[in-house]
């Protein structure tokens, strides 16, 4: 018989002791303050049938504190909160059942430099999502966007990340990218991709997280993590709109039709949909030969 699960303390160790108590004592007032929600997720994982899931969380004891904290949208109600948190682990382990192995979804390699499309977890910070499309180039990642299952069975894009290494130019690869993607760019190219994985998992929408929302408010961008999401959300044809009470940017899936783009980028747009396309079949050929 299995062991049962119990929520887990944390380890606040710190060199100086005031931080060390500051932090247990904010998480012991959040566990107060969210006590009925706790005893929701509790009693939820030790539920016989939710074994994958009690597995998942007791393998990522730092993930139980978005029951606490925030995940993914900060505006969610905490009751919301943790059915989110439930119901996206629960899809995506039914899901991704190759995870933890990663699945690469498209390649595009020269003499020179190999770009790669990558499903895969979230490696980094769980609040913006477990479950994430990366853009790597010649192997280092250079771009994530993070993203959950909600409630109406929706994909919520959480993040955007863009990572920045020592060895590589960012702006220069991201023009190689643009022109090898043709006019494609690289958040635009990622976005692209979950609105694929959306329609190939029978999802109603791909949603765009709301600025104020966003994990990581406006005051990370003295810290060099800032994106402004209205603006990519709104260039990929965007409509703010309402589910339930939560303000979201629904994302267009529509693509433009050939008549209605001038005739001197009709083949550059040919070429970008001729990859689109591909990776929608490899994203089908991925699930179909997970279903069987």
């Amino acid at each position: 018989m299995s062991q049962n699960f119990t929520y887990p303390l944390p380890n606040f160790s710190d060199s100086k002791k005031s931080v060390t108590f500051w932090r247990y004592s904010r998480f012991w007032a959040r566990k107060l303050l969210y006590f009925s929600q706790i005893n929701f997720f509790i009693k939820t994982l030790n539920e016989e049938k939710n074994n994958h899931l009690k597995y998942f969380f007791q393998e990522r004891s730092y993930a139980c504190y978005n029951v606490i904290r925030r995940f993914c949208d900060k505006s969610f109600s905490a009751n919301d909160r943790v059915k989110t948190l439930l119901y996206d682990v629960d899809k995506g382990l039914k899901t991704f059942t190759f995870f933890p192995e990663k699945k690469n979804i498209f390649t595009l390699k020269d003499e020179e430099n190999t770009f790669e499309i990558v499903l895969d977890q979230n490696h980094h910070v769980c609040e913006e999502g477990f479950w994430a499309i990366k853009l790597k180039f010649n192997t280092q990642v250079i771009l994530q966007a993070s993203f959950c299952f909600t409630l109406e069975n929706n994909i919520l894009i959480a993040c955007i990340q863009g990572y920045k290494h020592e060895n590589l130019d960012s702006l220069k690869i991201n023009k190689i990218c643009t022109k090898k993607f043709f006019g494609l760019r690289p958040a635009d190219l990622i976005i692209e991709c979950i609105k694929i994985l959306t329609k190939v998992l029978n999802c109603n929408a791909t949603l765009g997280v709301y600025e104020k929302n966003q994990i990581r408010s406006k005051k990370g961008q003295s810290k060099g993590y800032y994106v402004n999401y209205q603006k990519i959300w709104l260039e990929n044809g965007g409509k703010l709109i309402k589910i339930s009470k939560y303000k979201y940017y629904k994302l267009s899936h529509s693509r433009k039709k050939m008549e209605e783009i001038p005739s001197q980028k009709r083949s550059m747009y040919k070429k970008r949909f001729a990859i689109l396309n591909e990776i929608e079949t490899n994203l089908n050929q991925i699930f179909l030969n997970n279903a069987s």
